[in-house]
């Protein structure tokens, strides 16, 4: 419903907008893990309301800064890392929102901060409780992972790559150029909402996420490339002639390969493949066990044929 908006203050025709929403919900990897009891997909969510937020108070609607303000606080109810990583997003306000605008607009600066207070009191109580600290604190983790091999992992890897788990957001590549020749700042907010989730998760010494289905958490990364994605197959009949057909059997067989790729998803619990990687020989000990489980792992994250897809 979101992403709806989204296309909406886009200036999108009520059809392209209802299917960047039907692209998130049915061939992307927020199918199924949204079954899940992850923090991603409450992320998603805030991610969304800033985005909605921010388009609306370029339009000069009151509503405008206090959707930014509920995203920035839903993110940081669920992850705390949520203050950077939607934070970023809000260093684009200038870009979106003239200067004279936001300096004169007292208002939209209240409606701003204010729904991030109680989530900021929430969690520092929360915290305190739980750590002694009105901090939150990291849980049980490093950056300790070099930068391109996550980055390789998340984006490249046939077991984990952010493509491979939602082939349909392909498109969004085609979509970002068309998308900036006509609204620059809008691209630019998606654009950054993407970019920055795997810089800063690469170097995480769980890049992948753990038991989950795909990179999990790029999941809130998923909508803006549908907006974008949705915005390339839009364009299609706008193409010349002779790159309508070509374009069009592009476009169909990402839909039925994401088709299946979400079948897959929900057909077989997604742990049953984790499962299978951990698999240990009766009788295997030693070296030739440590052997083995390498080659599964490494098998289950950077090869096709082992990967969760394949598997379920």
């Amino acid at each position: 419903a979101l992403l709806y908006l989204c296309g909406r203050e886009l200036g999108w025709s009520r059809r392209v907008s209802l299917a960047a929403g039907l692209v998130f919900g049915a061939l992307t990897q927020a199918l199924q893990i949204s079954q899940d009891l992850f923090s991603e997909p409450g992320v998603a969510c805030g991610t969304a309301l800033l985005m909605v937020g921010m388009l609306r108070w370029r339009a000069g609607r009151p509503s405008g800064p206090w959707l930014v303000g509920s995203g920035l606080g839903v993110g940081l109810l669920f992850r705390s890392d949520s203050a950077i990583l939607l934070g970023v997003g809000l260093l684009l306000l200038p870009a979106v929102v003239p200067w004279r605008r936001l300096l004169a607009e007292r208002r939209a600066w209240v409606g701003l901060v204010l729904p991030i207070l109680p989530v900021l009191a929430w969690t520092a109580w929360y915290s305190l409780r739980r750590d002694g600290t009105l901090v939150p604190a990291v849980y049980g983790g490093t950056f300790t992972t070099p930068l391109l091999e996550g980055l390789h992992g998340l984006l490249l890897s046939h077991g984990r790559s952010l493509l491979v788990y939602n082939p349909f957001l392909l498109l969004a590549v085609p979509g970002a150029i068309a998308l900036w020749r006509r609204d620059r700042a809008a691209t630019a907010l998606l654009v950054v909402l993407v970019v920055v989730r795997p810089l800063f998760f690469a170097r995480w010494n769980a890049w992948g996420g753990g038991v989950n289905w795909g990179p999990r958490f790029l999941m809130p990364s998923v909508g803006p490339l549908s907006l974008l994605a949705v915005y390339a197959a839009s364009r299609v009949g706008r193409l010349r002639a002779g790159l309508r057909v070509p374009a069009a059997l592009v476009v169909a067989g990402l839909v039925v390969v994401g088709g299946v790729v979400s079948v897959a998803s929900v057909w077989v619990w997604a742990g049953a493949s984790w499962k299978w990687r951990e698999y240990r020989p009766p009788g295997l000990e030693g070296q030739a066990l440590r052997e083995f489980s390498a080659e599964r792992r490494n098998g289950y994250i950077y090869s096709f044929s082992n990967s969760a897809i394949a598997f379920n």
